[in-house]
């Protein structure tokens, strides 16, 4: 599953693998439901982030984020 990018801007946070550092959008599905976390880390290949925040709307354009199945 993914989940749909409102704007360009959002397009840019979508965490990938070869990101070195800043800010990232994570999507986790689990028992609770969906969650999309805004982290920032200062090494993507570490997984642990420097700072971190559960958002349901995109920062940039108040979209509702979702996921598309």
């Amino acid at each position: 599953m993914s989940f749909a990018t409102c704007c360009s801007d959002l397009e840019k946070l979508v965490a990938k693998p070869d990101r070195e550092n800043g800010l990232g959008l994570l999507c986790v599905i689990n028992k609770r439901g969906t969650r999309f976390i805004l982290e920032y880390r200062r090494d993507w290949k570490v997984p642990v982030a420097d700072a971190a925040i559960q958002i349901a709307y995109c920062p940039y354009c108040g979209s509702k984020l979702q996921l598309v199945t």
